[in-house]
């Protein structure tokens, strides 16, 4: 019988393999996101159940070269690609509407170099 409290699970934590003491876990763990939401993994995703963290290949916002880095490369994509372009030559840029608000402008280029500037 489970002993009660506040975050407990009763589910499976699938490790990858506990038998070779491999405690990580498995892509499909029900762990992974689930600890406190105050809380963020070193991959900026939230807290996992757990001693170790599960690494998850997330995109920085505002990354629109792809290369899971914010410099200087994206500033250049997203003026090039976004702002200067016809469009008809645009690329997709939902990458570049950092303040989310349908339009890609100066005001996400500022909110980019403010997060490039905060690393």
């Amino acid at each position: 019988m489970p002993l009660p409290g506040t975050g407990l699970i009763t589910v499976d934590p699938q490790f990858i393999n506990p038998q070779e003491m491999n405690y990580n876990y498995l892509e499909s763990s029900a762990c992974i996101d689930a600890g406190n939401p105050e809380i963020l993994d070193p991959d900026q995703t939230c807290s996992d159940i757990g001693a170790n963290y599960f690494p998850q290949d997330v995109t920085p916002t505002g990354d629109c070269n792809s290369d899971a880095q914010l410099d200087v490369m994206d500033i250049i994509t997203i003026v090039n690609g976004c702002i200067l372009c016809e469009p008809e030559d645009c690329m997709d840029c939902f990458c570049g509407d950092l303040n989310q608000d349908g339009n890609i402008d100066v005001s996400d280029i500022i909110i980019l170099v403010n997060a490039i500037l905060a690393i």
